[in-house]
């Protein structure tokens, strides 16, 4: 599996200096006619005018609109190089497998200069229609504000990040022949969180709104800091240190981007296997649900962190409906996570 991985990596390697290198030629060739740059910032505006007429981005569409009208479409020449290509599989000899097509799709995407403008952009005045709520009176008075009127600054940014987001995703999707939605947001939601003016902002209003709730479990922390694996009723040859798993853990709560965050779920896995090495035999059983929910209440009490719950809802929020049962590995583990946050609260 391992040498499979670094082939198509060679492959999507070369196959992207090939793309660059065909670039210049693409320039001067009717192709670029076809494809024009300009197209595709026409395609962003429309798409800006058709939210607003659903009651969508308000606050940002002049200000992005603008942004698009000025910019220059040979900058996006990249780009526009990479829609070639993929629109001439055969000719150019790209990957036939959907998922290496998707995944070289998805790194030009990320790479795209005009996608990072609006980004860009979008943070600036992001930034500029909250950071109002954080003046200096209210930072010094602790952000002392009514709880309803928390809740509402944290729901409108909340909508706006969403829309944010589904504005990109009608962008790409005018642009890109993509199959895999739930790929394309989990990319989108990385990129906007990106830029620190907008995840500092969103993690000000979770820490303000959660105030009490985060309160309250580092009550109950503190109520359960001595509880072991033993008490746990942990069989015995499976209790060891799980150092990996806590600190998993704190790198989960450590980043401000949801998208890096929800991926991190996915290491759960590996890094329970490598805390349980040295275990001889160890078989299904060992590893059955009910042992590893112990495993995470545990390894959760002992990371000592009481902004689990604005952090898990802030995850909720912006993932969104992908945290499910039926989505993978993330979601079980992010689940096991959350019922330990309850087992703490309720014990």
């Amino acid at each position: 599996m391992g040498n499979k991985a670094v082939k198509e990596d060679e492959h999507l390697g070369k196959w992207i200096e090939y793309l660059n290198k065909r670039n210049k030629e693409w320039k001067s060739s009717s192709q670029f006619q076809k494809y024009e740059p300009k197209s595709w910032i026409n395609l962003a505006i429309q798409t800006i005018q058709d939210f607003r007429s659903k009651q969508m981005l308000q606050s940002y569409a002049e200000d992005i609109e603008r942004l698009l009208k000025n910019s220059d479409p040979t900058k996006y020449v990249n780009q526009l190089a990479a829609q070639i290509i993929l629109d001439q599989t055969p000719e150019y000899g790209m990957p036939e497998t959907i998922d290496q097509k998707e995944s070289t799709t998805f790194k030009i995407i990320a790479r795209s200069e005009l996608l990072k403008d609006i980004l860009v952009q979008y943070a600036e005045i992001f930034h500029r229609k909250y950071q109002i709520f954080f003046q200096d009176e209210l930072l010094q008075n602790e952000i002392q504000m009514e709880e309803r009127q928390a809740q509402y600054i944290s729901d409108s940014t909340k909508k706006d990040i969403k829309d944010i987001r589904s504005y990109l995703s009608n962008v790409i999707l005018g642009i890109y022949n993509l199959n895999d939605g739930v790929a394309l947001k989990s990319l989108i939601i990385r990129m906007v969180f990106s830029k620190q003016k907008v995840n500092t902002i969103i993690m000000k209003f979770y820490n303000l709104t959660f105030k009490n709730q985060v309160a309250q479990f580092k009550q109950a922390l503190l109520k359960v800091q001595n509880l072991t694996l033993e008490k746990l009723e942990l069989p015995g040859h499976l209790i060891v240190p799980y150092l990996r798993i806590i600190k998993l853990l704190n790198n989960i709560l450590d980043s401000n981007n949801p998208g890096v965050k929800y991926d991190l779920f996915k290491d759960f896995d590996r890094e329970l296997r490598k805390d349980l090495k040295f275990i001889k035999d160890l078989n299904l059983q060992d590893l059955s649900v009910d042992n590893t929910q112990k495993i995470v209440i545990y390894c959760v009490i002992q990371t000592q962190r009481s902004d689990w719950i604005c952090q898990l809802k802030f995850l909720r929020d912006f993932i969104g409906n992908e945290i499910s049962y039926e989505q993978g590995q993330q979601s079980v583990w992010f689940n096991k996570v959350e019922s330990s946050i309850e087992y703490i609260l309720n014990y």
